[in-house]
């Protein structure tokens, strides 16, 4: 709704170089027809693809050169998000080679995210969205590879025909023009899948670090053999039960220390010691360096003291992923696809009728939180993505690779790590403007294709690179699924809403009294909360349950997806309207609307609000919510901010302007080259209305 707004009010040259005046203004209503579309379902095939490709298209250009033009500041964001998606596809390289037996392995993962990658960000309608192997893939696949060996189906050939069989699947969804469907997925699902995904890794780091106790899997055995024959030396592998609790102990060091390394570097930017280059190099780069420093530390017990003359070459276990150029029988798997069965053929539709549910949530949901609430200025394209995912899942079957889709929680923070940050407006007295200091600064998504694409070659470029991963112990990387695990719940509002749980009455207060709180807080009973996480807490319950149901648990997408249509038709007999639009609305047009649909018809917000440019994260004066809060929430947000401003609240009516006359954004950008739209000038009825609110009603400092 937020681009729709811009389209329809918007006559200056949107961000990058989308061209003249004529050019945007032709373009916005293009962009206009496709926002309004992307929520309506048509029976006409192919009309949401395009829409989407009709909204994107003015776009193109300016998404190449908006990143090409911060020159060397785009390689932060890519750095960051390649080690993001790298270091996961690695650690579901290592559990794949567990669960199947050595047939995938993180070579396959990494080349699935690399190729897949490239086609999403030269491709792909939405260039932030981040696509990879996804944890609950890997547990399909464990589940698959479980039943080819009960009935005697070869797992290889088995696995791409069931992926043909998905790539069928989600191109009738996207040519049939389902995923408006995304638009009924709010808060309740996609949060409940987000904890999901956060309580899987969690589950994979404490599976990995107990497995460090017991003696090594069969085909880590086989690869520690063949690595001793080619190098020639070795002290055996570690099964005695003194070494095998020396190497769990020690894996547990490893692991906790990267983890709290970890979580400690993401907060540089709040440090006060060390230059500000530093904190943000630490911030940004971290945790890719603490994995190095942790690695080198692994080797200590190797090169120290009597210890490591009869020290076991599996201690500590290392990452089992074979050189690139060995060459992989994967990757001719559709000549072994003369060893399926007919009815192997047909069996595949149930594991790809499970896949394409999966993806369909898990992919759109990706790509919703990669935009919305980010107040990107350029459409999305949720059928046009789809149908791309469609035909890169044909590819990795067609290679015998494993399939990706839209990755949570990569695909926001990649978004995020695209925030270009303006100066602050007002300084206190004496007070110097930081660049480090995020709090009350404005900024907006800097929104490309060129970060995309960066991080996607850097994959590649790690698959020439196997020999050094080779040297990372596997614990190292259980502990980075701990931090992604960890990582994953802020801003997560049902996670926040769990903590309620556990907050003193008493000290409620703090909560309410904290500008970064959500609105419901004030305005919905404690009980109601109370009452609608348990609900929602019960549904992820219920959802993890069925990954332990054995077979079963192949049909856990299947589950998430019930809870969407029960949000819709169950949950109003439960809560009452407005209870449910406060704290998880079916959909912005559903929720109250706001005074305005145009900012130029209210001088408030046209003194304060850029429908191009979001205010300050968790900014409690924003007219829309920062990142972490739905797009959805943006119409109570306004009226919650409305009411505090006419019951006279301290602080309710922010002032941006120059020299005592409201301006447009004089901020400029602290990282980059290029400016962005200025909202439109205010008329002077406008003015006058809006110096009798500011005299009536004098603003206080941010």
């Amino acid at each position: 709704a937020g681009q729709r707004r811009f389209a329809q009010s918007s006559t200056t040259t949107p961000l990058g170089g989308d061209g003249p005046k004529k050019v945007a203004a032709q373009a916005s209503n293009v962009q206009t027809q496709a926002s309004v579309h992307q929520k309506k379902f048509s029976w006409m095939p192919g009309r949401g693809m395009y829409y989407d490709l009709a909204g994107r298209a003015p776009h193109y250009k300016s998404d190449w050169v908006d990143g090409f033009r911060t020159n060397i500041g785009i390689l932060a964001p890519a750095t960051y998000i390649f080690f993001a998606s790298a270091i996961p596809a690695l650690t579901f390289g290592e559990q794949l080679a567990d669960e199947t037996d050595g047939e995938m392995n993180g070579v396959h993962v990494l080349l699935a995210t690399f190729l897949c990658g490239c086609m999403q960000a030269i491709f792909g309608g939405q260039p932030l969205l981040i696509v990879g192997v996804a944890e609950p893939i890997v547990l399909v696949y464990d589940y698959m590879f479980r039943i080819s060996k009960t009935y005697g189906i070869p797992f290889l050939p088995w696995a791409s025909v069931t992926l043909f069989w998905t790539s069928l699947f989600l191109l009738l969804l996207a040519v049939f023009n389902t995923c408006f469907y995304a638009h009924h997925f709010t808060r309740f699902s996609g949060e409940l899948f987000g904890v999901l995904i956060s309580l899987l890794f969690l589950q994979q780091a404490i599976k990995g670090l107990a497995s460090e106790f017991s003696p090594p899997h069969p085909h880590f055995l086989a690869s520690a053999s063949a690595r001793r024959a080619e190098v020639g030396v070795g002290y055996g592998v570690a099964e005695e039960q003194p070494w095998l609790l020396f190497n769990g102990s020690f894996a547990l060091v490893l692991a906790g220390g990267l983890l709290y390394t970890s979580i400690r570097s993401v907060e540089a930017r709040n440090w006060v010691i060390f230059p500000g280059f530093l904190r943000r190099f630490i911030a940004d780069y971290g945790t890719a360096v603490f994995v190095l420093i942790w690695t080198l530390l692994s080797y200590i017990p190797a090169v120290t003291g009597p210890v490591a003359q009869q020290l076991p070459e599996t201690i500590p276990r290392r990452l089992v992923i074979p050189n690139t150029f060995d060459g992989s029988k994967n990757y001719f798997v559709l000549q072994r696809l003369g060893e399926l069965e007919g009815w192997h053929v047909g069996a595949a539709i149930i594991p790809a009728a499970i896949i394409a549910v999966l993806f369909f949530f898990d992919h759109n949901v990706s790509s919703q939180l990669a935009q919305e609430g980010m107040h990107l200025r350029k459409p999305a394209a949720y059928h046009w993505d789809f149908f791309l995912l469609s035909m890169m899942t044909l590819l990795c079957g067609c290679i015998g690779i494993p399939p990706v889709n839209g990755v949570i929680p990569q695909a926001p923070m990649h978004s995020r790590a695209n925030a270009i940050w303006l100066k602050k407006k007002e300084l206190k007295p004496g007070e110097e403007d930081d660049a480090d200091e995020h709090e009350g600064r404005p900024y907006y998504i800097l929104e490309n294709r060129v970060s995309n694409l960066l991080q996607s070659l850097l994959c590649g470029v790690a698959l020439l690179a196997t020999p050094i991963l080779q040297k990372i112990p596997r614990s190292v990387l259980w502990g980075f699924f701990a931090f992604m695990a960890i990582e994953g719940l802020p801003g997560n509002q049902f996670y926040q809403r769990i903590l309620l749980f556990f907050t003193d009455p008493k000290r409620l207060h703090k909560v309410k009294e904290d500008p970064k709180h959500a609105t419901f807080i004030d305005t919905v009973p404690m009980g109601v909360i109370w009452k609608f996480t348990a609900v929602q807490f019960a549904g992820l319950a219920i959802c993890y349950g069925i990954t332990w149901a054995g077979i079963v648990g192949i049909s856990f997408p299947l589950f998430i997806m019930l809870l969407v249509p029960a949000r819709e038709k169950l949950f109003p007999r439960i809560f009452d309207d407005k209870s449910l639009q406060e704290m998880d609305p079916l959909d912005l047009s559903d929720a109250p609307s706001e005074p305005t649909e145009s900012p130029g018809d209210d001088p408030y917000r046209l003194a304060h609000t850029d429908t191009g440019v979001p205010a300050a994260e968790h900014n409690p004066y924003a007219a829309f919510p920062a990142p972490g809060y739905h797009a959805q929430h943006a119409a109570q947000h306004n009226i919650h901010h409305a009411s505090r401003q006419q019951a006279g609240t301290p602080g309710s009516l922010p002032v941006y302007s120059q020299g005592g006359v409201p301006a447009t954004y004089a901020m400029q950008p602290m990282s980059m080259q290029g400016g962005f739209a200025p909202i439109t000038p205010m008329t002077p009825q406008q003015q006058q209305q809006f110096f009798s609110v500011q005299q009536s009603q004098p603003a206080q400092p941010r």
